[in-house]
């Protein structure tokens, strides 16, 4: 009975409720993304927390010369520094793609378990998985016709006309346009962890990139170049003077950039900080958006409904029934706007408009937005009961 007089409130002042609706669906519009700017950035920071909170350096390698065409290692690099407690590097295998233009890079355990791209289709590198003769591989869009189960065969340089081949196995396919862990140098300036990373996509680069796990190209006579990022964490205690022969070491290795992990952090955390002082003005904003119209909106209603609730009233409802019609109508409503946000940020996620924004619908964001939806829903309740129980069904009947 509640239920059916609260859906008959909301077509008795549709377009009130129309206006609820669209307010509504702003401010989930507005929490959505302020919720998913913050997560942004914590979630390219988080994964090398503990790099960046250590002693050590980020660099960034062109190429290392000093081997190349043999089964590169990151203790290959350890053994050439000093009080070095972890080495996480990436590296360009060097393979045969027989024909076909590709961009090729391999990462050490750490960045795999560290850092998953978004991916189109399938899974992201499973380190503890036996893959018999075959080499797990993570491609981007391309145009080969590469998908998800293939296997493709790549030549190993042997320095014969007759190279090995090698196995690999598709096992997942990147998001076009996700971040991958860069490639290519980072812009200069103030480096953050944003030079992690690098957004891969195919029209850009007009080639597909294959991912590899460094240490399932182990024991394949796998040649490897050191090429991209590298971090490398030191022991607590070591000299500065180390420190200094250690850069001096990094930077006869063609090192194209080099940072501490200090600075890294440091400038992180700015990063961070900074948005979080845009978006607290709209969180604010938010908050008293969604107050000041609850309680209006709701007083509004309940007023406009109190002659009803007095015939509801006389015909048996209690008192506090009726201002729980106006709970249901504000329910129900609400509800809408919440499922019309969703729908329309999931659709526009599809097309252009939306594709490449940080905009996502995620557990944490549906958290915040039940907060709203919570708190609209209690203005909704306590008002109307105030009102209502300042008045008198008689009270209101006379005034009508």
């Amino acid at each position: 009975m509640i239920f059916k007089l609260g859906i008959k409130s909301i077509k008795q002042n549709f377009f009130l409720n129309v206006l609820i609706a669209l307010q509504m669906c702003v401010i989930f519009v507005l929490t959505i993304s302020m919720v998913s700017t913050v997560l942004f950035h914590f979630r390219y920071y988080m994964p090398f927390e503990k790099e960046f909170g250590s002693k050590g350096y980020f660099y960034n390698m062109s190429s290392w010369s000093g081997i190349s065409f043999g089964e590169v290692q990151n203790s290959d690099l350890s053994k050439l520094l000093e009080s070095v407690k972890e080495v996480t590097a990436t590296y360009q295998p060097m393979l045969d793609t027989g024909g076909h233009d590709c961009n090729m890079v391999s990462y050490d355990d750490r960045f795999i378990q560290a850092y998953q791209p978004e991916l189109q289709n399938g899974t992201w590198f499973d380190l503890s998985k036996e893959y018999d003769n075959e080499v797990p591989i993570v491609v981007s869009e391309n145009e080969y016709g590469f998908k998800v189960g293939d296997v493709i065969q790549l030549g190993i340089f042997d320095g014969t006309n007759n190279p090995e081949t090698l196995n690999c196995k598709i096992v997942g396919i990147l998001r076009d346009g996700t971040k991958v862990i860069g490639l290519s140098p980072p812009k200069s300036g103030e480096f953050d962890f944003r030079n992690m990373y690098q957004n891969y996509n195919y029209e850009i680069e007009e080639m597909p990139l294959l991912i590899f796990a460094q240490s399932t190209l182990q024991g394949k006579n796998v040649g490897s170049i050191l090429n991209g990022n590298v971090l490398v964490t030191y022991d607590e205690d070591i000299s500065d003077e180390a420190i200094e022969r250690n850069k001096a070491v990094m930077t006869e290795l063609n090192t194209v950039i080099s940072t501490p992990f200090d600075e890294m952090k440091r400038n992180s955390i700015d990063v961070i900080t900074e948005q979080l002082y845009i978006l607290l003005p709209i969180a604010i904003s938010v908050f008293v958006l969604t107050t000041v119209s609850g309680v209006s909106i709701s007083a509004l209603s309940a007023k406009k409904q109190l002659r009803n609730y007095a015939v509801f009233y006389i015909c048996g409802l209690k008192w506090r029934q009726c201002a729980a019609i106006n709970f249901v109508s504000s329910f129900v409503v609400v509800g809408i706007s919440f499922a019309a946000t969703i729908a329309g940020i999931l659709l526009f996620k599809n097309t252009e408009l939306l594709s490449s924004s940080v905009i996502e619908i995620a557990p944490v964001q549906m958290l915040f937005c039940l907060a709203i939806f919570v708190l609209y829903l209690l203005i909704a309740m306590i008002l109307p009961v105030r009102i209502i129980n300042r008045s008198s069904p008689r009270e209101v009947l006379k005034e009508a």
